[in-house]
């Protein structure tokens, strides 16, 4: 009986041997698995902390563009309404020197000399000759400078002349608005107050 005991001592030290090396091998392979799992968590948290500040940045990036667009086309009105502003005025002053110089007798002599360089250039049996109404005292010398034209008040006019020829299919506009208007992009161009 003491061999049997003593076989069965031998039998359970084995066992006990074989499975302490096969839980330290099943510890080992858990423990490397584990490890893999670890660094494959690591590397997938960093790349998407990467992606995430990438993608921030980029966003940054983009608003700072549009604030400083959006800054400089708000700028870029401010200063264009300005400008107009100061043309506006400038234009009002204009217009009311016109008005004034439409009182006086130079300003007749020049509908008169202008009126009569277009004289040869059509006949003016369909022509007529808009005027303002303060300057509709001149009709009948305006009908003997351009033999057959008529002479028409035009309330929308407030200084100067408008001819319209129907068989030359043309018109003439020399009206104080209309000769501001052809300075104004002048004016914009030449006056110092570009915008850059």
């Amino acid at each position: 009986m003491a061999k049997m005991d003593e076989r069965a001592d031998v039998i359970g030290a084995s066992i006990l041997a074989q499975a302490d090396h096969e839980s330290k091998e099943l510890t080992a392979k858990a423990n490397a698995i584990r490890e893999t799992e670890i660094h494959a968590f690591e590397d997938e948290v960093i790349h998407s902390m990467f992606a995430e500040v990438q993608a921030k940045t980029t966003q940054l990036r983009v608003d700072s563009v549009k604030t400083i667009s959006n800054a400089k086309v708000t700028a870029h009105s401010s200063v264009l309404k300005r400008r107009e502003e100061l043309a506006g005025m400038v234009f009002a002053a204009v217009k009311a020197r016109l008005c004034e110089y439409a009182k006086t007798p130079e300003y007749t002599k020049a509908i008169m000399e202008e009126l009569t360089a277009v004289k040869d250039r059509y006949s003016h049996t369909s022509s007529t000759v808009y005027l303002r109404e303060a300057d509709m005292p001149l009709a009948k010398e305006v009908e003997a400078i351009l033999p057959g034209c008529r002479v028409e008040a035009d309330a929308a006019i407030r200084g100067g002349w408008k001819l319209l020829n129907r068989e030359a299919n043309i018109l003439i506009d020399e009206t104080f608005d209309s000769r501001l208007q052809e300075q104004k992009s002048w004016f914009l161009l030449n006056s110092g107050m570009q915008i850059q």
